[in-house]
């Protein structure tokens, strides 16, 4: 059994979900406790009206023991946390958007290349290097004469922004 990352952070968090166990189970004490007092003392007259007073204090106290008691540190260090996680999630977003964006534009490269290879009756291989999600070189591989693979080259420089130092040429 391999626990998921899922299960890690609940796992590492256990004393979170005790917590709100604990906090749940006190509330609703407090509110059979108060209903009970409310019920029985329904028909007092003055006694019923302290009674809801006293319940509706009690309810209350209840419900913001758990936040009063604790240090302010302890939320400081909750929204630390909250921002991590929240700055990772970020940037493990912004690099898959970036790998997807890169495969794109190496195959649309690619297609670009092989398209107008194809015009000049020369069957490659073409493979493309990105460098910060723009087209920074080419390696190109098959048979092709000297007048296409000129013409080519031109092509790939100024439509393509690839310079000719930047095209590797095989074959």
């Amino acid at each position: 059994f391999a626990p998921s990352d899922q299960y890690c952070v609940f796992y590492e968090r256990g004393w979170l979900v005790d917590a709100i166990r604990d906090y749940l189970i006190s509330i609703t004490a407090t509110a059979i406790i108060t209903g009970l007092a409310t019920v029985l003392t329904k028909n007092s007259g003055s006694i019923s009206s302290v009674v809801k007073l006293l319940a509706g204090l009690f309810m209350t106290i209840t419900i913001l023991s758990p936040i009063i008691h604790l240090p302010p540190s302890t939320f400081q260090l909750y929204l630390d946390e909250i921002s991590y996680d929240a700055d990772h999630a970020s940037l493990a977003g912004k690099r898959f958007a970036d790998e997807e964006i890169e495969k794109i534009i190496i195959e649309q490269t690619q297609a670009y290349i092989l398209d107008k290879a194809d015009d000049f009756g020369a069957g490659l291989e073409v493979e493309v290097f990105v460098k910060d999600l723009i087209p920074c070189s080419v390696s190109i591989s098959g048979p092709i004469s000297p007048l296409a693979k000129s013409q080519l080259s031109r092509y790939i420089s100024e439509n393509l922004g690839i310079p000719s130092e930047e095209q590797n040429w095989i074959g």
